[in-house]
């Protein structure tokens, strides 16, 4: 089964390249970016767990390679998927929290960037 893109920026296209392999070609150059890649429908609110998503440099400068698995570690067609892909990536860093049973989470630029708390996105898991 293969999954029409939705929600991208303009000019941006999907190419199937087989089961569970895909090309995500922007308009402009993503090479230096960061890639974050996440399995999910949010328009029908289901999410395909433990499937998995993985990305990877394409050949071209352009595109993103996906790769959707199943819970076997086999490519599956039909994995929905979110790719967030970020030009300047950043770090996301444990801070002290607010009070004694909390954490604080900051995000900054590399240091290369200038190392500056940066409002990005970011996923976060906490395990007690």
């Amino acid at each position: 089964m293969f999954r029409n893109l939705v929600r991208s920026t303009p000019g941006t296209t999907l190419t199937s390249l087989g089961t569970g392999r895909y090309d995500v070609t922007f308009p402009s150059s993503v090479a230096g970016c960061a890639y974050l890649a996440r399995v999910g429908d949010p328009g029908n609110a289901l999410v395909y767990n433990p499937n998995g998503v993985y990305t990877g440099s394409a050949s071209n400068p352009d595109a993103v390679y996906i790769e959707t698995k199943n819970t076997a570690g086999g490519l599956s067609s039909g994995i929905p998927f979110h790719l967030a892909v970020r030009y300047t990536p950043g770090t996301v860093e444990i801070a002290p929290g607010t009070g004694a049973t909390t954490i604080g989470i900051q995000v900054r630029d590399l240091l290369y960037f200038g190392g500056n708390l940066d409002n990005l996105s970011f996923h976060a898991a906490a395990v007690c």
